[in-house]
C-alpha cells in the first residue's frame, strides 16, 4: 500500500512539472514591437479639436508634443523621408514628390535597417500614397499600398491576427486629401470630419492588437497647410505634432521640447535596441533624451523695455514656455510709441503705421492704463513689425490656436453684465491660471486664422457671452461712419471694442 502511495506521488509531481514548463514559456519577456501611424497633412490644432477618442487614448497615457517641426520642404516626398530615415533632406536627397535624388543606402528606409540588424522581425508597410510602399522594399516583409483609409486599416488587422508582426508602418492619406479639397484648418468641417474617420480607423487596427502593453505607438504628421495647399517655409505648414504611447523601452517618455520629426526613426532604434552607428548620420534625439546645443525651457515671465519710454510689456510663458503673451491687452502708452511716431521715424525704420483718425482714437473711454482699440487686422500687424524692429525679438499676432491655448479655461472678464458698457483698465479683474488678464472680455483680440486672415477671440465689454469660444470677423458695419473710400485701413470708425495682444516666439 505505501508502494502504491509512493508511486501516486511521483506521478502527481511529474504531472504538475511537465504543467510548469508552457507556463514558464508565457512568462518570458515578449520582443519590443512598434507600431508608427502616419496621418498625412494633419495640423495639430485642427487634431485638437477633432473627435478622436482613440488619439486622445494614447495621448492621455503618453507623451505628445503639437510643437513639432518638419523640414523647410513642407511636401510629402521630402517630409516623409524626413520620417522614414531620420535625416533631413541635404542628407537623403529627397527635394519634392518625384523622389528623384533618394540616395538609398546612405539614408536607408528605417524597416530595411531592422530588417538588416534582426532579419527574424516581421515587419510591414501599408500605405495609402503608393510611392511610400515602393520605398519600404526591400526592407519590409509585408508591403502594400491600398487606397483608402478603411483599406488600410483592414490590411493591418489582417497583418496582426495573422502573422502578428514586430514592426508596422501605417500612412493615412484621407486628411490630407481633404485639405486639398477643402481647405486645411480648424474651421473647414470636411477636414475635421477625415481627421475623425482615421481616428475610428485607428480604434479598428488597436483593437486588433493583443496586447498593447507589449507595443511602442508612434503617431506623426509630415506637414501643415493653409488654404487648400501647403509647402510654404512657415509654423502652419511645418509644425506638426509627435505622439508616443504604450511601453516605451529607451528611458523617460518624454520629447524634448523642441522635438523634430527626424527623432522617430532614433526613438525606434532605441526602444529594439539597435546600436545606432556613425555613418548612419541620424539627425534627430530619441524619446527622452535631451537635444544637443538647445536652450532649456525658460518659464518665466520676461519685460520687453523700451528705450525711449518708461513703458513695458511683461511677457507670460505659455504651454511651460513653448511661447509667450502679453500679460495685458496692449495699452496705449505701447501703441502710441507706434501711431505717434514722426514722418522721420517712419522713413527711418520703413514701417508704415496709422495716419490721424478723424475720429478720437481712445472714444472717451480713457487712454494711460487703459488697452489699445479700434484698430484694423492690418494696423495691428503692421505694429507687430514695428514692435519686432524696436526691440530685436520677434514678434506677431498668434494663430487662432495660440489664442485659444492661453485662453484655455479663463473666465475672468469684462462683459456686458459687468462693463457698464466701456472696456476698463488692465487688471481691475483676477488674472487667470496662467497670469494672463482679460483674455476674454474686456476687449476682442486679434489673432490669425488657418487661412491668414484676422479673426477675433474671446469677447469683448458689450457681449453678454465671453468665453474662449467667442469668435467674430470683420464686417463693413465695423466701418460704418468712415468717411474715407476706400475705408482706412488703419482704423474701424464703429469698432471700439477690438484689441491686440502680441505673441514672442522666445525671450
Amino acid at each position: 500500500m505505501r508502494v502504491h502511495i509512493f508511486l501516486l506521488l511521483l506521478l502527481a509531481l511529474h504531472a504538475c512539472q511537465k504543467t510548469e514548463v508552457p507556463s514558464s514559456n508565457k512568462s518570458k519577456t515578449s520582443p519590443p514591437k512598434v507600431l508608427l501611424i502616419g496621418i498625412d497633412g494633419c495640423r495639430p490644432d485642427a487634431l485638437k479639436l477633432a473627435n478622436t477618442p482613440n488619439l486622445d487614448n494614447l495621448i492621455s497615457v503618453g507623451a505628445f508634443n503639437p510643437q513639432a517641426q518638419t523640414c523647410a520642404r513642407t511636401v510629402s516626398g521630402p517630409s516623409w523621408m524626413s520620417i522614414l530615415t531620420g535625416v533631413w533632406p541635404e542628407t537623403h536627397g529627397v527635394l519634392d514628390n518625384s523622389f528623384e535624388g533618394y540616395v538609398g543606402k546612405p539614408a536607408s528606409h528605417f524597416l530595411t535597417r531592422i530588417e538588416e540588424f534582426n532579419p527574424s522581425y516581421r515587419t510591414a508597410s501599408i500605405t495609402e500614397w503608393a510611392p511610400l510602399s515602393n520605398l519600404a522594399r526591400p526592407g519590409a516583409d509585408f508591403v502594400a499600398a491600398p487606397k483608402s483609409t478603411t483599406e488600410v486599416a483592414n490590411l493591418a488587422i489582417s497583418e496582426l491576427r495573422a502573422n502578428q508582426p514586430n514592426v508596422m508602418f501605417l500612412h493615412f492619406d484621407e486628411v490630407d486629401h481633404a485639405g486639398h479639397s477643402a481647405g486645411y484648418g480648424t474651421n473647414i468641417p470636411n477636414y475635421i470630419q477625415a481627421i475623425e474617420h482615421v481616428d475610428s480607423e485607428i480604434g479598428r487596427v488597436l483593437d486588433a492588437m493583443e496586447n498593447l502593453d507589449d507595443w511602442l505607438i508612434l503617431a506623426t504628421t509630415d506637414h501643415g497647410g493653409t488654404g487648400t495647399s501647403h509647402g510654404k517655409d512657415i509654423p502652419l505648414h511645418r509644425t506638426v505634432f509627435l505622439l508616443a504611447s504604450g511601453n516605451y523601452k529607451g528611458g523617460p517618455k518624454r520629447w524634448r521640447r523642441y522635438a523634430e520629426v527626424v527623432d522617430i526613426v532614433p526613438t525606434i532604434f532605441r526602444h529594439l535596441k539597435i546600436p545606432l552607428k556613425p555613418e548612419w548620420n541620424l539627425t534627430g534625439v530619441s524619446l527622452g533624451m535631451s537635444g544637443p546645443n538647445r536652450p532649456q525651457p525658460y518659464t518665466k515671465s520676461f519685460i520687453q523695455t523700451f528705450d525711449n519710454s518708461e513703458a513695458s510689456i511683461e511677457m507670460v510663458p505659455i504651454n511651460d514656455g513653448d511661447y509667450y503673451l502679453s500679460k495685458t491687452e496692449i495699452p496705449w502708452e505701447i501703441f502710441d510709441l507706434f501711431f505717434l511716431r514722426s514722418s522721420k521715424e517712419i522713413e527711418a525704420d520703413g514701417i508704415s503705421g496709422p495716419s490721424k483718425s478723424v475720429f478720437p482714437v481712445d472714444r472717451g473711454y480713457g487712454h494711460d492704463g487703459y488697452p489699445a482699440l479700434g484698430m484694423t487686422f492690418n494696423s495691428a500687424q503692421h505694429f507687430c513689425e514695428w514692435l519686432s524692429k524696436e526691440t530685436g525679438r520677434e514678434y506677431r499676432l498668434p494663430t487662432e490656436w495660440e489664442w485659444m491655448a492661453g485662453a484655455k479655461g479663463a473666465r475672468n472678464g469684462w462683459s456686458k453684465s459687468n462693463s457698464d458698457g466701456r472696456p476698463h483698465p488692465s487688471g481691475k479683474l483676477p488674472a487667470e491660471r496662467n497670469g494672463l488678464f482679460d483674455i476674454v472680455g474686456n476687449l476682442a483680440e486679434w489673432a490669425t486664422d488657418s487661412s491668414g486672415k484676422g479673426v477675433v477671440c474671446g469677447g469683448s465689454f458689450q457681449d453678454a457671452t465671453i468665453s474662449p469660444q467667442s469668435r467674430d470677423r470683420y464686417d463693413r458695419s465695423w466701418q460704418a461712419r468712415d468717411p474715407q473710400w476706400p475705408k482706412s485701413s488703419w482704423w474701424m470708425s464703429d469698432c471700439g471694442w477690438v484689441g491686440i495682444r502680441v505673441l514672442c516666439g522666445s525671450p
